[in-house]
């Protein structure tokens, strides 16, 4: 059993989404954010930078063993069937992983924070306005050559994929003429969002919101 510590956020998601598509039984202990237990030492102890989401595998060689940061948890429940064990397509995965880590997440984050606490007008808001549709044409562009970023389904699209299905709606409704159309991109969310493992994954943490107690 692999006990996720989450919420329900782009980030929160995407081990869920994992968990699904691997078929791997896993228990969901919610942290709350808007409260801070972020911050307690009990989840500290688990995930040292105090972010979602983390996991305990119970089931490991050797005891127990934490993982934590959402990119690092993808590629350990990868286990050979998201990501290719070795060669180029395993290259491509990662490459487009590291991409979606350390430029998609980011930026799409700092621009919905912007947006929702000033409105967009801020300086902030336009310059990670500005790097989301950069960005989403470097996804559109991708997207028109191969049907998912590795060419086939891989953890590169769960790590882009929550963020993009979030915050795309925010992006056009403020980009104006900007982004442009995004046919490729629109395909590739509702092949993914058609996934039933995608779908169970984005619900995880929302159904126990209302039964689950918080970590102890």
């Amino acid at each position: 059993m692999i006990e996720l510590f989450t919420w329900p956020t782009p980030n929160g998601t995407k081990p869920s989404i994992m968990l699904e598509e691997v078929g791997v039984p896993y228990s969901v202990h919610l942290v709350n954010l808007g409260s801070g237990e972020q911050r307690a030492p009990q989840f500290l102890s688990v995930s040292p930078n105090g972010k979602i989401p983390a996991v305990i595998d119970h089931n490991s060689v050797g005891g127990a063993k934490t993982v934590f940061e959402s990119g690092a948890i993808l590629v350990y429940l990868a286990a050979g069937m998201l990501l290719p064990d070795a060669g180029g397509r395993r290259e491509q995965a990662m490459s487009w992983l590291f991409w979606a880590m350390s430029g998609v997440g980011p930026t799409f984050g700092q621009l919905m924070h912007f947006i929702s606490a000033e409105d967009g007008s801020s300086p902030a808001a336009h310059r990670f306005l500005g790097e989301a549709v950069r960005l989403v044409h470097v996804l559109e562009r991708r997207l028109g050559e191969a049907a998912y970023l590795a060419d086939e389904y891989s953890i590169a699209d769960v790590g882009a994929f929550t963020w993009v299905n979030f915050a795309m709606p925010t992006i056009r409704s403020n980009s104006r003429d900007a982004l442009g159309a995004t046919p490729a991109l629109d395909r590739w969310l509702g092949d993914i969002n058609s996934r039933p493992a995608v779908q169970r994954g984005l619900r995880a943490p929302k159904i126990v919101i209302g039964r689950a107690k918080p970590i102890s």
